[in-house]
C-alpha cells in the first residue's frame, strides 16, 4: 500500500467507530476494507444514525480476479450489520470501472452524486439501501480468511 494510504488507514483506525476487515492468503496480507460511522455533509457533519461509510477497499494487484474484493465488501457489510448499521455508502473514482463493477455486484447502487475529491479527482457515490440480515453473508474462501 502507498505510504499516504497507510497514514490514512492509521488515522481512520484511531476513530472509536472504525473497524477493519483484513484478507490474508498463506500468511500474506492480500487486502483490506474499512467501515466507520457515516456522517452528514460528506463526513464533515454529525453522525447519521444507521449509516456505515465504507472506505479503503484495497486488494493487492497480484491477487486481483480471485474474489477477494467481493469477500472484503461482504465482510465489511456483514460487520456493519452486526454493529447496528442499517445501510451503507461509499465513494469511488469515476474512472475505476473495476471497483464500480465490484460494488454494483455487491448490491450497491450509484446515487447520482459526483464531486471532486481532495486531490481533484472525480469520484462517484454509491449506496446500499439496506444491509442483509446479520449472518447471511458468506465470508469463506478456500485460501482466504477475512479477519475482523
Amino acid at each position: 500500500m502507498p505510504d499516504i494510504d497507510e497514514e490514512r488507514v492509521r488515522g481512520y483506525l484511531d476513530k472509536s467507530d472504525a473497524f477493519l476487515v483484513v484478507a490474508e492468503a498463506d500468511g500474506e496480507l492480500t487486502g483490506i476494507s474499512l467501515g466507520m460511522q457515516g456522517k452528514a455533509d460528506d463526513g464533515a457533519g454529525p453522525p447519521v444514525p444507521g449509516l456505515c461509510h465504507v472506505s479503503l477497499v484495497f486488494v493487492h494487484p497480484d491477487h486481483w480476479g480471485r474474489g477477494i474484493g467481493k469477500l472484503l465488501v461482504a465482510g465489511v457489510v456483514e460487520q456493519a450489520g452486526r454493529r447496528g448499521y442499517h445501510r451503507a455508502q461509499l465513494w469511488t473514482h469515476a474512472d475505476n470501472t473495476r471497483a464500480q463493477r465490484l460494488y454494483e455486484g455487491s448490491g450497491f447502487v450509484r446515487s447520482g452524486r459526483e464531486k471532486a475529491d481532495d486531490l481533484g479527482d472525480q469520484i462517484v457515490h454509491y449506496e446500499l439501501a439496506s444491509l442483509p440480515p446479520s449472518g447471511s453473508v458468506t465470508s469463506r474462501h478456500e485460501e482466504l480468511r477475512p479477519t475482523f
